[in-house]
């Protein structure tokens, strides 16, 4: 028996309906055959427009098929070594990159967060719908400028002004004025302009804060009453002219070990913390501020974190690290530990999420990055390594994911830095090295660093 004549053309219809379907990405080939044909690589892709932390990219776009509609995704990747076919899957991929568009059209790209005064390599695959990837593309080259950003370090009684890109001091000072011994505890104040620093007046009195001109040690200036409360540590806001401290009381005058801030000018003297200020630990623990030590700022100056030596109510002691906003509001507890945390100078990551911290454990010190939202800790101690000595103060870049420090030496030191990077709450840090050394420029030692919240513009 015949088939009847509409299965007949149904049957012939069918694959023409396939031959001849839709054509939705306008690379000339329907929808469902099986797509073996991969973009072009891309042969024009260019690397300029460099600032301290971003490179502009720029390109031809391909298409789908070799060189005609419209691709669907791009893969950017980027290293400090040039790329090749084989090194290709150990390069950072971009983040953000565009759609592709049509064939023929120019696009743009802007790869952020990089590293200053550092050569990057840059190269990118096309893909279409299936996927099908395109070869590597050309690999285009650029620097991206020095880092605006300088570190302030003791150096003898003095201090230097040092480019963290290169090592190399822009300038070593030593302030005149009427104070007793060698300035220490160096800090940059708000847009570089102003350096301050402890020291004891002549004669008399208890360490004070003092500010000098940042790049020539003029005109310096008394800014706290040594008479009144013995300064321990500062910090200079990267955001406003203040400064944050900590001071412990003289006799009767603001008793106990406290953190305030003032104006740079000395005016507007703000007690933030209190002896018997009442605190709540994570786990609902009420505690009360014993002691509070070393304020930091936030990268935005928005909040400062402080450590404080906190009682439980059976009188057990606790280190808390504590932050608060600015004005010494809203203080939330955001780890506890109950063994000793050292009071070495500590920081935040530029981003606000990390506080890298000191940490006492069966006699020996460690590092910690903490996530300040979630309260957990990364050991990050053995980045930093303990030759020849252990790490003493750590410094984070407010712009970069770098660490400058110091290490615990009473000889000649030098300055080190690390990187890092992040993902989610935890973090990992890398790449030791060695960048100011002792004895270099006439210096005989670098120690106690801080950064530049900014450069000065000549």
């Amino acid at each position: 028996m015949k088939p009847p004549r509409r299965w007949i053309a149904s049957i012939i219809l069918l694959p023409l309906l396939v031959a001849f379907g839709c054509d939705d990405d306008g690379d000339d080939n329907p929808a469902g055959t099986g797509d073996t044909v991969a973009p072009s690589a891309v042969t024009d892709l260019v690397a300029s427009d460099a600032t301290e932390n971003s490179i502009q990219l720029t390109w031809t776009a391909t298409g789908d098929d070799t060189t005609t509609g419209t691709a669907s995704q791009y893969d950017i990747r980027y290293a400090e070594a040039a790329i090749t076919a084989g090194n290709w899957g150990s390069a950072t991929a971009a983040s953000g990159e565009p759609n592709p568009a049509a064939a023929g059209t120019e696009q743009t790209f802007t790869v952020a967060g990089l590293r200053g005064g550092t050569e990057y390599f840059f190269a990118m695959k096309t893909a279409d719908e299936e996927p099908n990837w395109s070869g590597l593309s050309n690999v285009a080259v650029d620097t991206t400028l020095p880092s605006s950003l300088m570190l302030v370090a003791s150096s003898g009684g003095r201090y230097a002004i040092i480019d963290p890109a290169t090592g190399r001091d822009s300038v070593i000072v030593e302030p005149s004025g009427a104070y007793s011994e060698n300035g220490t505890l160096w800090s940059f104040g708000y847009g570089c302009r102003r350096v301050y620093f402890r020291a004891k007046p002549a004669g008399s009195g208890t360490q004070a804060i003092w500010g000098c001109d940042a790049f020539d040690g003029s005109n310096p200036e008394l800014l706290t009453d040594a008479s009144q409360m013995n300064v321990e540590f500062l910090d200079g806001s990267p955001a406003e002219e203040k400064i944050a401290f900590q001071a412990l009381g003289v006799d009767t005058y603001y008793p106990g070990r406290n953190i305030f801030v003032i104006d740079e000018d000395g005016t507007g003297l703000t007690q933030l913390t209190f002896d018997g200020e009442a605190l709540e630990e994570p786990d609902g623990t009420d505690v009360t501020i014993d002691w509070a030590y070393m304020p930091l700022w936030s990268p935005d100056g928005t909040r400062i974190a402080f450590l404080a030596r906190t009682l439980t109510t059976s009188k057990a002691l606790h280190y808390d690290w504590v932050v608060m906003n600015a004005d010494g509001s809203d203080k939330e507890v955001v780890s506890v530990y109950e063994g000793f945390v050292d009071a070495r100078r500590s920081g935040w990551s530029h981003d606000g999420d990390f506080l890298f911290i000191h940490q006492l454990e069966s006699g020996e010190w460690k590092i910690y990055a903490l996530h300040v939202d979630t309260g957990t800790k990364t050991n990050i101690t053995a980045a930093f390594g303990t030759d020849p000595a252990e790490p003493y103060y750590i410094v984070p870049s407010p712009q970069d994911d770098e660490i400058a420090f110091d290490r615990f030496m009473a000889s000649a030191t030098s300055l080190y830095m690390v990187d890092y990077t992040t993902a989610g709450t935890g973090l990992s840090a890398s790449n030791e090295r060695e960048i100011a050394y002792s004895n270099q420029y006439n210096v005989l030692s670098y120690d106690a660093p801080d950064w530049a919240p900014f450069y000065p513009e000549d």
